[in-house]
């Protein structure tokens, strides 16, 4: 997500679809090649999700939930307001903002449901090794 961000690799991939006339509410048009990506990420990753406890597993999927309502259906509705009014104002700003608290906010929950899982788990400590 890092490198995505320092990239904009994600807002560079919606120029192809954009050249093939797909715009108005696919404004953020990047959004139909990720869906695939995180369907087949998601779908990989069921046997873990079964495997967590049942407090966990609704954490994980609650983080997941949140993050993908802000980095997909907020961003969704905000590409649809760039497409109408542009980037400009504060309608923009808040939709924005939303979207990045969905997703900081999803990342939040997923990490305290690793340490829920590290508890239950009777993991105490993590040993590093090597260099940071």
């Amino acid at each position: 997500m890092a490198v995505d961000d320092l990239l904009s690799i994600h807002e560079k991939a919606s120029d192809p679809l954009h050249n093939m006339g797909v715009n108005s509410i696919l404004h953020n048009a990047w959004l139909l090649p990720a869906s695939v990506i995180v369907l087949i990420f998601g779908l990989s990753f069921l046997g873990f999700l079964f495997h967590l406890p049942k407090s966990v597993r609704r954490l994980v999927l609650l983080a997941f939930c949140t993050f993908i309502a802000g980095a997909g259906v907020v961003e969704l509705l905000g590409g649809y307001y760039v497409f109408l009014h542009g980037r400009e104002g504060l309608v923009y700003a808040l939709v924005k903002t939303v979207e990045e608290i969905c997703e900081m906010l999803g990342i939040v929950i997923f990490i305290y449901a690793l340490l829920l899982y590290m508890q239950k788990m009777g993991i105490r400590q993590v040993e590093l090794r090597g260099r940071l």
